[in-house]
């Protein structure tokens, strides 16, 4: 059974609208899928009737970017899209999307780049993100790849980077709580802390309500994923795993990247399929 539990489409910064992403998905031999865009649940209903549709096992999700210190992935399984607290939590940060990559695109504007931010606007399916932003300049001939924006322009430390308003973890895990989701921390390994700093840091969010790790993922190495495998154990925590797929707008990262060595997928799933029940009930 091919699983992949973090896909985006093109109501984030992924390429390819919810339906034809779950049309790959089958296509590709996937039997059960989870679309977790960021900061956004505008695909879900696409994505949800394409599934019904095609016989796949799905799985409506969010990636939530919070944290103070730390800018954190927190992904939500299984939520309600139409909870209060989610719904305004993520209005309120589709606004800061969209006011820091205005921002962005001015002070581009500004220096000489030809770049306007209402072709950004439109390049986004839903919530517009930095993605769009470098899409635009490469378009408009300022840069030769997606990359090199971010590298140059963009991306942290970059001269034209505008941070995002924090939302704290607590606040992300309890709205995926109360939307009746399971709050599963995203690609653990991208934290770049040290194993003990990240066990501390896994062991903060335990306690606010956090149920689980994405393990194996495409940036993870498999003395990463063994790690995190352990952590779970030791912890009582749900096991995940998605290639975050982004279509075009990430090439190298394929359906199912980095969900090779994930041989208990299956039974993974079911224990989140469970633990999304149990979430719902308890609502």
């Amino acid at each position: 059974m091919k699983i992949d539990l973090h896909l985006h489409s093109s109501a984030s910064d992924g390429s390819l609208a919810p339906r034809a992403l779950l049309k790959k998905a089958s296509e590709e031999g996937f039997s059960a899928v989870a679309l977790a865009d960021h900061d956004t649940l505008q695909g879900v209903g696409e994505a949800r009737e394409a599934a019904r549709e095609l016989g796949l096992c799905f799985l409506p999700a969010v990636e939530l970017s919070v944290g103070e210190e730390l800018e954190i992935h927190l992904l939500g399984y299984g939520v309600d899209e139409n909870a209060p607290a989610l719904q305004g939590l993520l209005a309120e940060m589709l606004r800061d999307r969209e006011e820091r990559v205005r921002k962005m695109a001015q002070k581009l504007r500004d220096a000489g780049y030809p770049v306007d931010y209402e072709r950004v606007r439109s390049m986004a399916g839903g919530a517009v993100g930095r993605p769009h932003l470098a899409r635009a300049l490469v378009e408009a001939g300022a840069a030769a790849s997606v990359s090199e924006c971010f590298q140059r322009w963009i991306g942290r430390d970059a001269p034209f980077y505008v941070p995002r308003k924090k939302v704290s973890t607590r606040q992300g895990i309890r709205a995926v709580l109360e939307a009746g989701g399971v709050p599963v921390l995203a690609h653990p390994g991208q934290l770049r802390l040290s194993q003990q700093a990240l066990d501390a840091e896994i062991g903060a969010m335990q306690a606010e309500g956090l149920r689980g790790l994405e393990c194996y993922h495409n940036a993870h190495d498999p003395a990463t994923q063994d790690w995190l495998r352990e952590a779970c154990k030791r912890r009582g925590l749900l096991v995940t795993g998605g290639s975050d797929f982004h279509g075009a707008a990430k090439p190298k990262v394929q359906l199912g990247s980095g969900l090779e060595r994930w041989r208990d997928a299956e039974e993974c799933l079911d224990a989140l399929l469970r633990a999304v029940g149990e979430a719902k009930r308890g609502r």
